[in-house]
């Protein structure tokens, strides 16, 4: 009989029996597994496209008014769950559900910093190993809070995105580029320089080109104050009313001595609840982008996101009372239609069948680990070790428990690939 001793109080480090050969075979083992998970959450971020959600808590005002949370985030962090209270024609209440799966869900509980490590970082690392661009914008209904997570200017994902450039350009190989950063609103499909006492800015459209804006101020960041000092700025230029009224912060690496050389650019963008309506984004579809319709400035900054090997990050911020729940669905629903362009974007079969593969392989070798080590209990000598072997056994089956959940992903995700 195995014992009764809890999985939960399992540790990386409990003991098994003291078979050199088997402790070998099992380290390596669990080494796969966290290696394995390392790898796992690198391909869940390492791609094209992502779309996340952002769960506001709800405020003092709202919990004072008692007003229930009608959004419940699922234990898997990408399932998010909808409540809405309706009336039959007969007046009797009933609750209509609706369930949305993203790329993260990202709780209440969920700081700033952990936001930009699940949205924005990547983007970071993106633009310096490729030279690439690179966006990241929310999206919501006015106070879901999408200021708050890009232009908070304390902790906000523009500030802790500028600390880690800063960061990468001590580095001797990035020594030779330096970062400006830009910040401009649109309001009413007009633009107006945040950093330049609202500016008004126009733009320049070239056919097969990006829409270049005229007249933008940039100004070079050496420090994160120097960042925190932008930000501040340009919140306080912003127009108080947020409806129609969009915000850009764009970070550009440019070369040392030579300005006009761009190796890579970040955007952090704000974009107001309606902007994405379902006639906008409609236009958006990469069938679409090379004819020539006429769309809002927004629209068009964010079509350029999407070209070539571009690299999007989407939070959409919701909020979780009854009296916003139509306006939470409306937003998740533009979230869903977004990730629907993910399918081919996504990361290509081989490499899903292959990461598969050695999956299956890490759970044969703890298979061939296990056999061994019964083997060696039947042995006479080992009989004083059976506590340790029951131990084993528990650590053993809470690891594949953990690899069949990442399986099961895996498996789901190269079933959306090849629909």
């Amino acid at each position: 009989m195995l014992g009764s001793s809890s999985l939960a109080h399992l540790h990386s480090s409990t003991r098994i029996a003291r078979s050199p050969l088997i402790r070998k075979k099992y380290n390596r083992s669990l080494t796969n597994i966290h290696e394995t998970q390392h790898k796992l959450n690198k391909i869940n971020q390492d791609q094209l496209l992502r779309v996340c959600v952002r769960k506001r808590p709800r405020s003092k005002k709202e919990l004072s008014q008692r007003e229930k949370d009608g959004v419940s985030v699922m234990d898997d962090n990408c399932t998010i769950l909808i409540n809405e209270s309706k009336k039959r024609p007969d007046s009797s209440q009933f609750t209509e559900r609706y369930m949305f799966t993203f790329d993260d869900v990202l709780n209440t509980d969920h700081v700033n910093s952990y936001v930009y490590e699940r949205t924005a970082q990547p983007l970071v690392s993106y633009i310096f190993e490729k030279s690439g661009n690179a966006t990241c914008f929310a999206y919501g209904q006015r106070n879901s809070g999408k200021t708050h997570t890009l232009f908070n200017s304390h902790d906000g994902i523009s500030v802790l995105a500028a600390r880690e450039i800063l960061n990468m350009l001590q580095k001797p190989k990035y020594m030779h580029l330096s970062a400006w950063v830009g910040f401009y609103e649109i309001h009413q499909d007009q633009l107006y320089d945040l950093l330049d006492d609202r500016k008004k800015l126009y733009t320049r459209e070239i056919k097969g080109h990006p829409m270049a804006i005229v007249g933008l101020k940039e100004f070079r960041i050496k420090s994160v104050s120097d960042m925190i000092q932008m930000v501040s700025c340009g919140n306080q230029l912003r127009m108080k009313d947020p409806l129609d009224s969009h915000a850009v912060l764009q970070i550009a690496l440019r070369q040392i001595g030579n300005k006009k050389i761009i190796m890579g650019k970040l955007r952090v963008m704000e974009i107001a609840e309606g902007a994405l309506d379902k006639d906008e984004r409609a236009r958006t579809d990469v069938e679409l982008r090379s004819k020539p319709v006429k769309t809002k400035k927004v629209i068009r900054l964010l079509n350029e996101s999407f070209m070539n090997e571009s690299r999007v990050c989407m939070i959409a911020t919701v909020l979780s009372t009854p009296s916003n729940i139509e306006c939470t669905l409306n937003t998740l629903r533009c979230a869903n239609e977004i990730k629907g362009q993910k399918e081919s974007r996504a990361i290509s079969h081989e490499k899903m069948t292959e990461f598969l593969r050695q999956h299956k392989q890490h759970i044969c070798d703890m298979n061939e680990c296990l056999n061994k080590e019964f083997k060696f209990l039947h042995q006479p000598h080992a009989k004083r070790n059976v506590n340790e072997f029951i131990e084993y056994l528990e650590t053993l089956n809470d690891l594949l428990e953990l690899k069949a959940r990442s399986i099961q992903q895996l498996k789901k995700k190269i079933d959306e690939i090849k629909k």
